[in-house]
């Protein structure tokens, strides 16, 4: 009898450990949530298309999470100064001219970024998955190097931008 009050104990206690472990990984709440995103270009490709370009970018960012309205990830190609900023939520894209864009963005510049940045009708967004962002981009962005980030806005913790990749485009209309 006092052995199957112990095994019965254990037990009890083997299975609310484990129900307080599922409920644990299950419920959203238990997770810290998007404070510190993680954000990877691994690959950029650049096509013509016309008197515009293609661009396909691979990599990592936590797509559900940056897919929300309250901090949409913000796709940006840039040339020199020049820029074309896209957000993969489907907001209309923007461009414009930023000087501080040739070192690259830095999470301090992405306010100037979207206050320079003026209504790009012929700039869109194709396609958007889990791990690739494809846009088609205005002549604005012409043949040569073009560079390519993206970067979150999240509330009560500020900005977060990928690394830097370029690709070299040639073979666009004049």
């Amino acid at each position: 009898m006092e052995q199957d009050l112990e095994l019965s104990i254990k037990t009890g206690a083997t299975s609310a450990l484990l129900a307080a472990v599922i409920l644990l990984a299950a419920c959203p709440c238990a997770h810290a949530g998007l404070t510190d995103p993680n954000l990877a270009i691994g690959r950029v490709t650049a096509t013509p298309s016309g008197s515009g370009s293609v661009v396909d970018v691979l990599g990592n960012w936590e797509f559900d999470a940056l897919m929300q309205v309250e901090f949409p990830l913000t796709l940006v190609v840039s040339q020199g100064e020049n820029f074309v900023r896209i957000p993969v939520n489907g907001q209309g894209a923007d461009s414009g001219s930023l000087p501080a864009l040739i070192d690259g963005l830095d999470p301090s510049e992405i306010a100037d970024l979207e206050a320079a940045a003026l209504p790009a009708a012929q700039a869109s967004l194709l396609r958007v998955e889990p791990h690739r962002i494809t846009v088609s981009l205005p002549a604005l962005i012409g043949d040569g190097q073009v560079s390519v980030e993206i970067y979150v806005i999240v509330p009560d913790h500020g900005g977060f931008v990928s690394n830097r990749v370029s690709v070299e485009v040639a073979g666009i209309d004049p």
